[in-house]
């Protein structure tokens, strides 16, 4: 009975992309699933006279610990040295954010597709890689 009322840790967590390819030592993991929504304003009103959602977007995003030779553009969760060409066709990836203590997935990240990536670090910490992907979709597995 305790195990049900048990909340996930980033202890338990380990991230995939594809199924197989293992994340490798990521320290923060964020996911947004947003509504998006447009008011109806109208002339002659101060009110809003309605909220109209218009779409989702999701975006997905991960602090990696830069190991040496082991790059995440290596490891095939990020872009090669690419050309235009490798942009356009880079395939959309499905991202899992897996319990490893209870071997399920938590969180599905459909369609992931790279948007942005930064380093940062300084002389007494690691150095880290923050890699953001746009996705089309978030799913709580457990929910279905």
């Amino acid at each position: 009975m305790a195990e049900q009322y048990r909340p996930f840790s980033g202890a338990r967590a380990k991230l995939f992309f594809e199924g197989n390819l293992e994340g490798g030592w990521a320290t923060n993991v964020r996911g947004q699933e947003r509504i998006n929504n447009v008011r109806v304003d109208v002339m002659g009103d101060a009110f809003t006279q309605e909220i109209e959602p218009t779409g989702v977007s999701v975006t997905f995003s991960a602090s990696f610990v830069r190991i040496l030779k082991r790059s995440l553009r290596k490891m095939g969760i990020w872009l090669p040295n690419a050309t235009t060409e490798d942009v356009i066709n880079w395939p959309a990836m499905t991202v899992e954010v897996y319990d490893k203590v209870g071997k399920t997935p938590i969180y599905r990240i459909l369609g992931a597709k790279p948007a942005s990536r930064n380093f940062s670090g300084d002389k007494a910490g690691l150095f880290s890689e923050e890699c953001e992907w746009e996705a089309i979709k978030l799913v709580d597995v457990e929910q279905g």
